[in-house]
Protein backbone atom coordinates (compact mmCIF):
# COMPACT_ATOMS: atom_id res chain seq x y z
CA UNK A 1 0.00 0.00 0.00
CA UNK A 2 2.86 3.00 0.95
CA UNK A 3 4.77 2.23 -2.64
CA UNK A 4 1.26 2.49 -4.48
CA UNK A 5 1.05 5.63 -2.42
CA UNK A 6 4.56 6.73 -3.44
CA UNK A 7 3.49 5.83 -7.26
CA UNK A 8 0.88 8.46 -6.89
CA UNK A 9 2.99 10.87 -6.06
CA UNK A 10 5.44 9.95 -8.90
CA UNK A 11 2.56 10.59 -11.34
CA UNK A 12 1.42 13.63 -10.16
CA UNK A 13 4.57 15.46 -10.13
CA UNK A 14 4.11 14.99 -13.90
CA UNK A 15 2.16 18.03 -14.38
CA UNK A 16 1.36 20.11 -18.06
CA UNK A 17 0.81 23.43 -18.94
CA UNK A 18 -2.80 24.03 -16.93
CA UNK A 19 -2.24 22.17 -13.68
CA UNK A 20 -0.20 23.16 -10.64
CA UNK A 21 3.08 22.33 -10.65
CA UNK A 22 5.28 20.13 -8.34
CA UNK A 23 8.12 20.97 -6.25
CA UNK A 24 10.93 19.15 -4.94
CA UNK A 25 13.21 20.42 -1.93
CA UNK A 26 16.25 18.55 -1.18
CA UNK A 27 17.69 19.17 2.62
CA UNK A 28 15.55 20.34 5.46
CA UNK A 29 17.84 22.50 6.68
CA UNK A 30 17.49 26.42 7.78
CA UNK A 31 17.16 26.75 3.66
CA UNK A 32 15.01 24.07 2.76
CA UNK A 33 12.29 24.84 5.80
CA UNK A 34 12.28 28.15 4.44
CA UNK A 35 11.31 26.85 0.98
CA UNK A 36 8.88 24.47 2.37
CA UNK A 37 7.02 27.23 4.43
CA UNK A 38 6.84 29.92 1.69
CA UNK A 39 6.01 27.42 -1.15
CA UNK A 40 3.50 25.53 0.90
CA UNK A 41 1.46 29.39 1.13
CA UNK A 42 0.87 28.81 -2.33
CA UNK A 43 -0.61 24.99 -2.80
CA UNK A 44 -3.23 26.99 -5.07
CA UNK A 45 0.07 27.21 -7.68
CA UNK A 46 2.08 23.81 -6.36
CA UNK A 47 1.13 20.34 -5.74
CA UNK A 48 2.68 18.24 -4.95
CA UNK A 49 5.32 19.76 -2.33
CA UNK A 50 8.17 17.18 -1.18
CA UNK A 51 11.02 17.72 1.02
CA UNK A 52 13.66 15.32 1.17
CA UNK A 53 15.58 15.08 4.16
CA UNK A 54 18.93 12.63 4.84
CA UNK A 55 18.71 12.47 8.57
CA UNK A 56 15.83 12.19 11.28
CA UNK A 57 15.01 15.86 12.15
CA UNK A 58 14.79 19.82 10.44
CA UNK A 59 18.16 21.77 11.19
CA UNK A 60 20.39 20.72 9.43
CA UNK A 61 23.98 21.62 10.34
CA UNK A 62 22.80 22.74 13.45
CA UNK A 63 22.30 18.75 14.73
CA UNK A 64 24.70 18.19 17.22
CA UNK A 65 26.72 14.86 17.09
CA UNK A 66 29.19 13.27 18.72
CA UNK A 67 29.94 11.67 15.57
CA UNK A 68 32.82 12.12 12.80
CA UNK A 69 33.45 10.37 9.59
CA UNK A 70 30.73 8.75 8.89
CA UNK A 71 27.04 7.64 10.03
CA UNK A 72 25.23 4.58 10.28
CA UNK A 73 23.97 4.44 6.92
CA UNK A 74 27.98 4.77 5.82
CA UNK A 75 27.57 8.28 4.90
CA UNK A 76 29.44 11.24 5.99
CA UNK A 77 28.32 12.70 9.15
CA UNK A 78 26.54 16.35 7.90
CA UNK A 79 26.92 18.63 11.16
CA UNK A 80 30.22 20.89 11.73
CA UNK A 81 28.71 21.59 14.95
CA UNK A 82 31.10 21.81 17.54
CA UNK A 83 29.77 20.24 21.20
CA UNK A 84 28.74 22.87 23.84
CA UNK A 85 31.10 23.37 27.24
CA UNK A 86 29.40 21.79 30.49
CA UNK A 87 28.97 25.46 31.88
CA UNK A 88 30.47 29.18 30.95
CA UNK A 89 32.59 28.70 34.74
CA UNK A 90 34.19 25.45 33.67
CA UNK A 91 35.52 27.29 30.72
CA UNK A 92 36.25 30.10 33.42
CA UNK A 93 38.23 28.20 35.59
CA UNK A 94 40.67 26.62 33.06
CA UNK A 95 41.71 30.15 31.54
CA UNK A 96 40.88 33.02 34.25
CA UNK A 97 42.02 35.28 31.06
CA UNK A 98 38.12 34.47 29.82
CA UNK A 99 37.18 35.68 33.08
CA UNK A 100 35.06 38.89 31.71
CA UNK A 101 34.51 37.80 28.37
CA UNK A 102 31.07 34.61 28.70
CA UNK A 103 32.81 33.16 25.47
CA UNK A 104 31.66 29.67 25.07
CA UNK A 105 30.36 27.32 22.71
CA UNK A 106 27.67 30.38 20.70
CA UNK A 107 26.58 31.85 17.64
CA UNK A 108 29.29 34.17 15.95
CA UNK A 109 26.08 36.79 14.89
CA UNK A 110 23.71 37.75 17.05
CA UNK A 111 20.06 36.08 16.77
CA UNK A 112 18.33 39.63 16.52
CA UNK A 113 20.26 39.46 12.53
CA UNK A 114 20.06 35.62 12.23
CA UNK A 115 16.67 35.10 12.85
CA UNK A 116 14.02 34.84 9.71
CA UNK A 117 12.10 38.07 8.79
CA UNK A 118 8.79 36.23 9.43
CA UNK A 119 9.85 34.71 12.81
CA UNK A 120 11.68 36.91 15.77
CA UNK A 121 13.88 35.83 18.37
CA UNK A 122 11.98 35.98 21.32
CA UNK A 123 14.50 35.94 24.03
CA UNK A 124 16.98 39.40 24.43
CA UNK A 125 20.22 37.82 24.65
CA UNK A 126 22.01 37.94 21.70
CA UNK A 127 24.70 35.22 20.88
CA UNK A 128 23.29 31.61 21.99
CA UNK A 129 24.01 28.32 22.28
CA UNK A 130 23.51 26.50 19.17
CA UNK A 131 20.77 23.99 20.82
CA UNK A 132 18.53 27.18 21.28
CA UNK A 133 19.37 27.54 17.15
CA UNK A 134 18.55 24.44 16.86
CA UNK A 135 15.17 24.74 19.05
CA UNK A 136 14.92 27.83 16.74
CA UNK A 137 14.35 26.15 13.62
CA UNK A 138 12.15 23.07 14.95
CA UNK A 139 9.80 26.08 16.13
CA UNK A 140 9.24 27.53 12.64
CA UNK A 141 8.86 24.20 11.53
CA UNK A 142 6.04 23.36 13.75
CA UNK A 143 4.45 27.01 13.79
CA UNK A 144 4.12 27.10 9.82
CA UNK A 145 3.01 22.83 9.49
CA UNK A 146 5.87 22.10 7.35
CA UNK A 147 6.46 18.87 9.09
CA UNK A 148 3.75 16.57 7.07
CA UNK A 149 5.69 17.95 4.01
CA UNK A 150 9.31 16.51 5.42
CA UNK A 151 10.33 12.58 4.05
CA UNK A 152 13.46 11.85 6.35
CA UNK A 153 15.26 9.65 6.66
CA UNK A 154 15.67 9.80 2.80
CA UNK A 155 18.42 10.67 0.47
CA UNK A 156 19.33 12.16 -3.01
CA UNK A 157 20.70 9.46 -5.06
CA UNK A 158 20.62 11.39 -8.83
CA UNK A 159 19.78 14.59 -9.84
CA UNK A 160 18.85 15.07 -13.70
CA UNK A 161 16.98 16.83 -16.06
CA UNK A 162 14.88 14.45 -17.79
CA UNK A 163 12.01 15.44 -20.66
CA UNK A 164 11.73 18.36 -19.69
CA UNK A 165 11.34 18.12 -16.06
CA UNK A 166 13.37 16.68 -13.36
CA UNK A 167 14.36 13.19 -12.68
CA UNK A 168 15.17 12.74 -8.95
CA UNK A 169 16.60 9.33 -7.74
CA UNK A 170 16.25 8.63 -4.10
CA UNK A 171 17.32 6.37 -1.15
CA UNK A 172 15.16 5.73 1.84
CA UNK A 173 17.84 4.66 4.38
CA UNK A 174 15.83 2.50 6.77
CA UNK A 175 14.90 -0.11 3.89
CA UNK A 176 17.85 0.21 1.19
CA UNK A 177 14.80 1.08 -0.90
CA UNK A 178 15.41 2.97 -4.38
CA UNK A 179 12.59 5.68 -6.10
CA UNK A 180 12.26 7.55 -8.91
CA UNK A 181 10.13 10.61 -9.20
CA UNK A 182 9.52 13.86 -11.37
CA UNK A 183 8.95 17.10 -10.76
CA UNK A 184 8.47 20.52 -12.71
CA UNK A 185 10.74 22.72 -9.78
CA UNK A 186 13.74 21.47 -7.44
CA UNK A 187 15.59 23.94 -5.07
CA UNK A 188 18.73 22.21 -3.21
CA UNK A 189 19.10 23.19 0.11
CA UNK A 190 21.88 21.01 1.19
CA UNK A 191 24.26 23.48 2.52
CA UNK A 192 27.87 22.86 2.19
CA UNK A 193 29.47 21.74 5.52
CA UNK A 194 29.50 18.11 5.00
CA UNK A 195 32.61 17.89 2.32
CA UNK A 196 35.74 19.99 4.49
CA UNK A 197 38.49 21.53 1.93
CA UNK A 198 42.21 20.65 2.57
CA UNK A 199 44.58 22.79 0.82
CA UNK A 200 46.33 21.05 -1.62
CA UNK A 201 49.85 20.12 0.56
CA UNK A 202 51.98 17.31 -0.61
CA UNK A 203 54.49 17.11 2.04
CA UNK A 204 52.15 17.14 4.85
CA UNK A 205 52.43 13.24 4.74
CA UNK A 206 56.16 14.10 6.38
CA UNK A 207 53.84 15.44 9.78
CA UNK A 208 53.89 13.46 12.20
CA UNK A 209 51.34 14.83 14.47
CA UNK A 210 47.47 14.73 14.40
CA UNK A 211 45.90 16.64 11.39
CA UNK A 212 41.71 16.93 11.61
CA UNK A 213 39.50 19.68 9.78
CA UNK A 214 37.17 21.83 11.71
CA UNK A 215 34.50 20.21 10.32
CA UNK A 216 35.54 16.77 13.18
CA UNK A 217 36.54 18.66 15.97
CA UNK A 218 33.92 18.21 18.69
CA UNK A 219 35.23 19.05 21.84
CA UNK A 220 38.91 20.33 23.58
CA UNK A 221 39.97 17.12 25.18
CA UNK A 222 41.98 15.59 23.63
CA UNK A 223 43.87 18.96 23.34
CA UNK A 224 45.24 19.63 26.56
CA UNK A 225 48.88 20.75 26.94
CA UNK A 226 49.25 20.68 22.92
CA UNK A 227 51.10 23.17 20.80
CA UNK A 228 48.42 23.34 18.16
CA UNK A 229 48.13 25.32 14.97
CA UNK A 230 44.88 26.71 13.57
CA UNK A 231 45.21 26.96 9.62
CA UNK A 232 42.33 29.71 8.81
CA UNK A 233 40.83 33.03 10.20
CA UNK A 234 37.08 32.67 9.11
CA UNK A 235 34.28 31.96 11.82
CA UNK A 236 35.49 28.14 12.53
CA UNK A 237 39.53 29.70 12.87
CA UNK A 238 38.50 32.24 15.42
CA UNK A 239 35.83 30.27 17.42
CA UNK A 240 38.58 27.43 17.50
CA UNK A 241 41.99 29.03 18.78
CA UNK A 242 39.33 31.00 21.68
CA UNK A 243 38.24 27.71 22.82
CA UNK A 244 41.53 26.23 22.24
CA UNK A 245 43.39 28.48 24.54
CA UNK A 246 41.74 27.20 27.82
CA UNK A 247 43.75 23.99 27.55
CA UNK A 248 46.15 23.95 24.48
CA UNK A 249 50.03 25.08 25.79
CA UNK A 250 50.01 27.51 22.44
CA UNK A 251 48.51 28.02 19.50
CA UNK A 252 50.43 29.56 16.25
CA UNK A 253 46.96 31.08 14.74
CA UNK A 254 47.78 31.51 10.75
CA UNK A 255 45.08 34.41 9.60
CA UNK A 256 45.52 35.54 5.94
CA UNK A 257 42.59 37.80 5.75
CA UNK A 258 43.41 41.53 6.22
CA UNK A 259 41.03 41.63 9.63
CA UNK A 260 43.94 40.75 12.18
CA UNK A 261 42.07 40.55 15.78
CA UNK A 262 43.48 42.31 18.49
CA UNK A 263 43.85 41.76 22.47
CA UNK A 264 43.58 37.92 22.08
CA UNK A 265 44.89 35.49 25.22
CA UNK A 266 48.78 35.53 25.73
CA UNK A 267 48.80 32.05 24.24
CA UNK A 268 47.66 32.37 21.00
CA UNK A 269 50.49 33.94 18.25
CA UNK A 270 48.53 34.94 15.10
CA UNK A 271 50.07 35.09 12.11
CA UNK A 272 49.00 37.43 8.67
CA UNK A 273 50.66 34.34 6.59
CA UNK A 274 50.78 31.18 4.54
CA UNK A 275 51.72 27.82 5.28
CA UNK A 276 54.61 26.80 3.39
CA UNK A 277 54.28 22.89 1.45
CA UNK A 278 57.58 22.07 3.94
CA UNK A 279 56.53 19.80 6.39
CA UNK A 280 58.60 17.85 8.76
CA UNK A 281 57.86 15.15 11.54
CA UNK A 282 56.37 17.67 14.21
CA UNK A 283 57.46 21.25 12.10
CA UNK A 284 55.49 24.10 10.32
CA UNK A 285 56.56 26.70 8.46
CA UNK A 286 54.68 29.86 7.79
CA UNK A 287 55.68 32.72 5.41
CA UNK A 288 54.66 36.14 6.53
CA UNK A 289 52.12 37.99 4.35
CA UNK A 290 54.11 41.51 4.69
CA UNK A 291 57.83 40.53 5.28
CA UNK A 292 57.90 37.49 3.44
CA UNK A 293 60.19 36.13 6.62
CA UNK A 294 59.79 32.50 6.44
CA UNK A 295 58.70 31.13 10.56
CA UNK A 296 58.63 28.17 11.49
CA UNK A 297 57.70 26.14 14.67
CA UNK A 298 57.56 22.87 16.71
CA UNK A 299 53.43 21.77 17.29
CA UNK A 300 51.90 18.71 18.12
CA UNK A 301 48.71 18.90 15.79
CA UNK A 302 47.18 21.11 13.32
CA UNK A 303 43.42 22.00 12.85
CA UNK A 304 42.42 23.09 9.42
CA UNK A 305 39.58 25.78 9.21
CA UNK A 306 39.90 26.29 5.74
CA UNK A 307 36.03 26.23 4.46
CA UNK A 308 34.28 23.51 2.48
CA UNK A 309 33.89 22.73 -1.21
CA UNK A 310 30.43 21.45 -3.15
CA UNK A 311 29.10 18.30 -4.25
CA UNK A 312 27.82 17.71 -7.23
CA UNK A 313 28.28 14.25 -7.09
CA UNK A 314 24.38 13.15 -7.30
CA UNK A 315 23.50 15.66 -10.26
CA UNK A 316 23.77 14.79 -14.09
CA UNK A 317 23.17 17.29 -16.83
CA UNK A 318 21.81 19.90 -14.64
CA UNK A 319 23.37 23.30 -16.99
CA UNK A 320 26.13 23.75 -14.25
CA UNK A 321 29.38 23.74 -13.88
CA UNK A 322 31.88 23.05 -10.40
CA UNK A 323 35.11 24.72 -11.39
CA UNK A 324 38.03 23.87 -9.28
CA UNK A 325 38.51 26.45 -7.14
CA UNK A 326 34.94 25.38 -5.81
CA UNK A 327 32.96 28.05 -7.54
CA UNK A 328 29.79 27.53 -9.57
CA UNK A 329 29.70 28.77 -13.14
CA UNK A 330 25.77 29.50 -14.57
CA UNK A 331 23.93 30.86 -11.74
CA UNK A 332 22.06 34.07 -12.23
CA UNK A 333 22.35 35.78 -8.77
CA UNK A 334 24.15 33.06 -6.69
CA UNK A 335 21.08 30.76 -6.80
CA UNK A 336 18.73 30.50 -10.28
CA UNK A 337 20.13 27.92 -12.60
CA UNK A 338 20.07 30.56 -16.02
CA UNK A 339 20.04 27.37 -18.08
CA UNK A 340 17.28 25.97 -16.24
CA UNK A 341 15.67 28.43 -14.40
CA UNK A 342 13.33 25.87 -12.59
CA UNK A 343 15.82 25.21 -10.64
CA UNK A 344 16.85 26.98 -7.48
CA UNK A 345 20.17 26.45 -5.34
CA UNK A 346 20.54 28.03 -2.02
CA UNK A 347 23.46 28.25 0.22
CA UNK A 348 25.95 29.40 -2.77
CA UNK A 349 26.83 32.47 -0.96
CA UNK A 350 29.25 32.30 1.80
CA UNK A 351 31.30 34.68 4.11
CA UNK A 352 29.87 37.98 5.67
CA UNK A 353 26.09 36.91 4.54
CA UNK A 354 23.15 36.50 6.80
CA UNK A 355 22.18 33.08 6.11
CA UNK A 356 18.32 32.64 7.66
CA UNK A 357 17.53 36.62 6.37
CA UNK A 358 19.28 35.66 2.99
CA UNK A 359 17.12 32.17 2.32
CA UNK A 360 13.85 34.22 3.27
CA UNK A 361 14.69 36.88 0.51
CA UNK A 362 16.34 34.83 -2.34
CA UNK A 363 12.77 32.17 -2.03
CA UNK A 364 10.40 34.92 -2.12
CA UNK A 365 11.75 36.23 -5.02
CA UNK A 366 12.20 32.89 -6.78
CA UNK A 367 8.88 32.14 -5.56
CA UNK A 368 7.13 34.75 -7.48
CA UNK A 369 9.27 34.56 -10.83
CA UNK A 370 7.72 30.61 -10.34
CA UNK A 371 4.15 32.06 -9.71
CA UNK A 372 5.04 34.96 -12.61
CA UNK A 373 4.29 37.66 -10.93
CA UNK A 374 7.53 39.05 -11.78
CA UNK A 375 8.94 37.89 -15.28
CA UNK A 376 11.71 35.68 -15.73
CA UNK A 377 14.78 37.15 -17.22
CA UNK A 378 16.14 35.63 -20.41
CA UNK A 379 19.13 33.79 -20.50
CA UNK A 380 20.99 36.87 -22.29
CA UNK A 381 19.57 39.25 -19.55
CA UNK A 382 20.97 36.67 -16.51
CA UNK A 383 24.43 36.04 -18.23
CA UNK A 384 24.80 40.17 -18.39
CA UNK A 385 24.05 40.56 -15.36
CA UNK A 386 26.29 38.09 -13.94
CA UNK A 387 28.84 40.06 -16.52
CA UNK A 388 28.20 43.36 -14.47
CA UNK A 389 29.07 41.57 -10.71
CA UNK A 390 32.30 40.23 -11.58
CA UNK A 391 33.18 44.03 -13.24
CA UNK A 392 31.69 45.21 -9.51
CA UNK A 393 34.27 42.32 -7.73
CA UNK A 394 36.93 42.86 -9.94
CA UNK A 395 36.91 46.92 -9.32
CA UNK A 396 36.76 46.00 -5.51
CA UNK A 397 40.14 43.20 -5.68
CA UNK A 398 37.95 40.06 -5.05
CA UNK A 399 39.80 37.17 -6.13
CA UNK A 400 37.63 34.44 -8.93
CA UNK A 401 37.91 32.11 -6.04
CA UNK A 402 35.71 34.45 -3.65
CA UNK A 403 33.19 35.38 -6.57
CA UNK A 404 30.46 33.87 -3.78
CA UNK A 405 31.67 35.32 -0.59
CA UNK A 406 29.70 38.33 -0.31
CA UNK A 407 31.85 40.68 2.52
CA UNK A 408 29.70 42.47 4.34
CA UNK A 409 29.73 45.92 1.97
CA UNK A 410 29.21 43.77 -1.05
CA UNK A 411 26.16 41.55 0.98
CA UNK A 412 24.32 44.60 1.53
CA UNK A 413 24.44 45.63 -2.08
CA UNK A 414 23.74 42.42 -3.14
CA UNK A 415 20.34 42.38 -0.92
CA UNK A 416 19.56 45.35 -2.38
CA UNK A 417 19.36 44.66 -6.14
CA UNK A 418 17.55 41.41 -5.06
CA UNK A 419 14.62 43.69 -2.72
CA UNK A 420 14.43 45.56 -6.11
CA UNK A 421 14.35 43.21 -8.45
CA UNK A 422 11.92 40.68 -6.84
CA UNK A 423 9.79 44.01 -5.46
CA UNK A 424 10.46 42.57 -1.96
CA UNK A 425 9.98 44.02 1.99
CA UNK A 426 13.41 45.13 2.52
CA UNK A 427 15.59 43.62 5.26
CA UNK A 428 15.04 46.10 8.56
CA UNK A 429 17.82 48.61 8.32
CA UNK A 430 18.80 47.95 11.81
CA UNK A 431 19.78 44.15 10.98
CA UNK A 432 21.64 45.04 8.12
CA UNK A 433 23.31 48.20 10.03
CA UNK A 434 24.51 46.06 13.27
CA UNK A 435 25.28 42.94 10.24
CA UNK A 436 27.74 45.88 8.93
CA UNK A 437 29.80 46.73 12.35
CA UNK A 438 29.86 43.34 14.05
CA UNK A 439 32.83 42.74 11.88
CA UNK A 440 34.83 45.85 13.20
CA UNK A 441 33.16 44.97 17.25
CA UNK A 442 34.54 41.28 16.52
CA UNK A 443 38.09 42.41 15.24
CA UNK A 444 38.50 44.85 18.33
CA UNK A 445 36.86 42.55 21.16
CA UNK A 446 37.07 38.74 19.44
CA UNK A 447 37.10 37.54 23.71
CA UNK A 448 34.22 39.75 24.81
CA UNK A 449 32.18 40.28 21.91
CA UNK A 450 29.61 37.23 22.75
CA UNK A 451 28.60 39.23 26.25
CA UNK A 452 26.74 41.92 24.60
CA UNK A 453 23.42 42.20 24.15
CA UNK A 454 22.19 44.31 20.80
CA UNK A 455 18.55 45.51 20.76
CA UNK A 456 17.22 45.91 17.07
CA UNK A 457 14.62 48.49 15.67
CA UNK A 458 13.80 48.59 11.49
CA UNK A 459 16.31 51.71 11.75
CA UNK A 460 18.95 50.98 14.03
CA UNK A 461 20.45 48.85 16.69
CA UNK A 462 21.83 49.46 20.21
CA UNK A 463 24.03 47.63 22.60
CA UNK A 464 21.66 47.33 25.97
CA UNK A 465 24.56 45.41 28.07
CA UNK A 466 28.16 43.40 28.05
CA UNK A 467 27.33 41.69 31.30
CA UNK A 468 27.03 38.19 31.04
CA UNK A 469 23.85 37.55 32.46
CA UNK A 470 21.14 37.14 30.51
CA UNK A 471 17.56 35.49 29.91
CA UNK A 472 18.58 31.84 28.73
CA UNK A 473 21.62 31.34 31.19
Amino acid sequence: MLNNKRLIIMFKGKSNSTSKRSVCIIGAGAAGICALRHFTDHVDHFNPIVCYEQIDNVGGTWNYTEQTGIDKYGLPIHSSMYRDLQSVFDTLLINPLLINSFYFYSTNLPMQVMAYPDFSWEHTQSFVHHSLVLKYLEDYAKHFNILPYISFSTRLEKLQRYNNQWKVVIKRLEDSQFETHYYDIVIIGTGRHSFPHYPPLESISKFNGNIIHSHDYRHRESFHGKRIAVIGGGPSGFDLVIELSTVASFIIFVNRGPNQFENLPINIEQLQGEIVDEFDENLIRIQMKQSGELKQFLIDCIIFATGYQFDFNCYEDIGLHLNTDDTIDGLYRHMINIQQPTMLMLGVCQRGVLPFPLYHQQILCFLKLMIGEIPMPSIEEMEQDVKEYDQLRKSLDIRDVDRHSLKPGIFHHYIDSLECFGQLKPLSKGVLKLHLDLNQIRIKNLIGYKKMTFKVTDDDYQLVSENEDGDLM
